[in-house]
């Protein structure tokens, strides 16, 4: 049976879109450990023209997954940014609305100081009159 002994914590059960760059080596070393139990059992001369194309993929796999790992803090990053704006543009909306209510308080005491003043004015003519 060819078999290497460690399995790399768990890299072939974990979710692709869940790998990481340690992950990646994990898996390179187990996978060179199967690739040296082949070289004792039949010669290098097997895995020669096999092992370059491995390694490659390897590579390429680990910077797509150092790329990924990028990415995913980059959009934790915009996704906080969004949190963020969205609470100043409640805030914003909120002072808003205290503003506009100040205001039609003003409206409204201005209204009726109008009207109380409107009275006075009819009062007096009343007592001209």
């Amino acid at each position: 049976s060819i078999t290497a002994t460690t399995t790399g914590d768990n890299w072939e059960d974990t979710n692709p879109l869940d790998y990481t760059v340690s992950l990646v080596y994990n898996a390179a070393a187990v996978i060179g450990q199967e690739f040296q139990i082949i070289i004792n059992q039949y010669g290098t001369d097997c895995v020669k023209t096999l092992m370059p194309k491995v390694v490659r993929v390897l590579e390429i796999l680990e910077i797509l997954v150092d790329y990924n790992e990028q990415e995913y803090t980059r959009v934790e990053d915009l996704e906080a940014e969004v949190l963020r704006l969205k609470s100043e543009l409640i805030e914003n909306a909120q002072e808003k609305m205290r503003s506009e209510s100040r205001i039609d308080h003003m409206h409204i005491a201005d209204d009726s100081s109008d009207s109380v003043e409107r009275e006075l004015v009819d009062i007096i003519h009343k007592l001209k009159g």
